[in-house]
C-alpha cells in the first residue's frame, strides 16, 4: 500500500468513526458533542474528497451548534460544489461573528467565493482585513496569504510580471516552513497559469507537474487532478500528443466526487485536446455548466478556449464572453481579440481596429505567445 492508499484508508476510517459517534450522540441528545462529531465527520470528508457529504454533515453541526469555523468550512466545500452564491452567505455570517485569525480565515474564504462569481474589487476589499490581522504565530501564514491573494489580483489586472514576484515569495516562504507546503503547491499552480498567458508552455508544465505530485503526497486528490486538467492544456500548448484517458479518468473522479468547478475545468482541457469540430460538445457542456453555477469568467474563459481550438463559435457566444471576463483583463483581451478575427469578415475595419488595440493589450501584457500568433494572423487577413 503506498502512502495515498494509506492516507484514504485512514481518512475512510475517520469518516466512520466520527458519523458512528455523531449519531450515537444523536441518539442520546446530547446536542454539543453531536455537533463536535458532524463537524469533525464533515471535515474528514472534506479532506477525503467528498464534498457532498462534508456539506451535509456540517450543516447538521451548524443546526446544532452555529460556529464560526463550522460555517467557514462549510462555505470552502460549497465553493467546491459550485455554489459559490450560498458560500457567500454562509461565510458572511461567520465572517461577522468571528475575530483574529479566524476572522482572516474567513475573508481568505470570502475571497474565494468572489472571485468564483466575477466580484474582483469586493474580493481586493477583503485582503486588507486579512493584512490587518497578520500578527503573532499567524503572522507567516497570514503573510502568505495576502502574497497569493494579492498576486491573484495582480494577475486579474494584466499585472503578470508583478503577480510572478508575489507568487515568488510564497514559493521561497514555503521552502522554509514546512507547514506552508500547501500555499507553495497552490503557488506553483498559480505560477504555471501566469506562465501559459506569458506563452511558455514548458515552464507552466514543469509548474503544473511539481504542484500536482505536492497535492498527492498532502493526499488532495482533487486539487493534483486540477493540476493534471492544467498541465494537459500547456501540454497542448506546447504541441505535445496527449492522451485522453487521464482527462476521463478526473472527469470521472470530478462527477463521482460532486466537484462540479473541477468538472468544467477538465471538460475545457479535453475540448483542447480533442481540437476542431471534435471538441464542440466538451465545451459546450463545460460552458452550460459554468453558466449554471454563476461563474462568469469560468464560462467566458470556456467560450474563448472554444475559439482558441478552432471551434466554429457563435458571434453571440464571444460577445458574452467579453461581458463576462470584465475584471479579468488577460482572459477579456483574449475574448476580445477572438471577437475581432470573427467579426473580420463582416465589419472589417471595426475588426482591425479592435485586434490592433487586443495586440498592443498583448504587448503592454507581455503575453509573447499571444503577440506572435496575433502579428501572423493580422499579417495574414490584412494581405489577404
Amino acid at each position: 500500500m503506498n502512502d495515498s492508499d494509506l492516507l484514504s484508508a485512514q481518512l475512510a476510517a475517520a469518516e466512520h468513526r466520527w458519523k458512528a459517534a455523531a449519531e450515537a450522540y444523536e441518539r442520546h441528545a446530547i446536542r454539543a458533542q453531536t455537533a463536535v462529531a458532524w463537524d469533525a465527520a464533515g471535515e474528514a470528508w472534506r479532506r477525503a474528497d467528498l464534498p457532498g457529504p462534508a456539506a451535509e454533515a456540517l450543516r447538521r453541526a451548524i443546526a446544532l451548534q452555529d460556529l464560526p469555523i463550522s460555517r467557514i468550512k462549510l462555505a470552502g466545500i460549497l465553493g467546491e460544489l459550485g455554489e459559490a452564491a450560498e458560500a457567500q452567505a454562509v461565510i458572511a455570517a461567520a465572517f461577522d461573528a468571528s475575530e483574529g485569525p479566524l476572522r482572516a480565515l474567513a475573508a481568505d474564504t470570502a475571497f474565494e467565493a468572489e472571485i468564483a462569481l466575477g466580484r474582483k474589487e469586493p474580493a481586493r476589499a477583503l485582503v486588507p482585513v486579512i493584512r490587518e490581522l497578520a500578527v503573532g504565530e499567524a503572522r507567516l501564514p497570514l503573510e502568505l496569504t495576502v502574497a497569493f491573494r494579492e498576486g491573484q489580483l495582480l494577475r486579474l489586472d494584466g499585472l503578470l510580471t508583478e503577480a510572478v514576484a508575489h507568487y515568488g515569495r510564497v514559493v521561497a516562504s514555503g521552502l522554509q516552513a514546512p507547514e506552508a507546503a500547501p500555499a507553495r503547491a497552490a503557488a506553483e499552480s498559480e505560477l504555471a497559469e501566469v506562465a501559459l498567458l506569458f506563452g511558455d508552455a514548458g515552464d507552466a508544465l514543469a509548474l503544473y507537474s511539481q504542484a500536482k505530485v505536492r497535492f498527492e503526497a498532502m493526499g488532495r486528490q482533487s486539487l493534483a487532478w486540477k493540476c493534471e486538467s492544467g498541465r494537459v492544456r500547456a501540454a497542448v500548448e506546447a504541441g505535445e500528443n496527449v492522451d485522453l484517458a487521464e482527462l476521463d479518468r478526473a472527469l470521472t473522479f470530478a462527477r463521482q466526487h460532486g466537484h462540479r468547478v473541477f468538472a468544467v475545468d477538465v471538460q475545457i482541457a479535453r475540448g483542447m485536446v480533442l481540437g476542431r469540430g471534435a471538441s464542440d460538445a466538451a465545451f459546450q457542456e463545460a460552458i452550460a455548466e459554468a453558466d449554471a453555477m454563476g461563474h462568469p469568467w469560468r464560462a467566458g474563459r470556456a467560450r474563448v478556449s472554444w475559439a482558441r481550438a478552432g471551434g466554429k463559435v457563435p458571434l453571440e457566444a464571444l460577445e458574452k464572453a467579453v461581458s463576462q471576463l470584465e475584471g479579468n483583463l488577460p482572459w477579456q483581451v483574449r475574448a476580445r481579440w477572438a471577437l475581432a478575427m470573427a467579426q473580420w469578415g463582416s465589419a472589417r475595419s471595426k475588426a482591425k481596429s479592435a485586434a490592433m488595440s487586443a495586440l498592443a493589450r498583448f504587448e503592454a501584457m507581455g503575453m509573447a505567445g499571444d503577440v506572435a500568433e496575433a502579428r501572423v494572423r493580422l499579417a495574414a487577413e490584412i494581405t489577404g
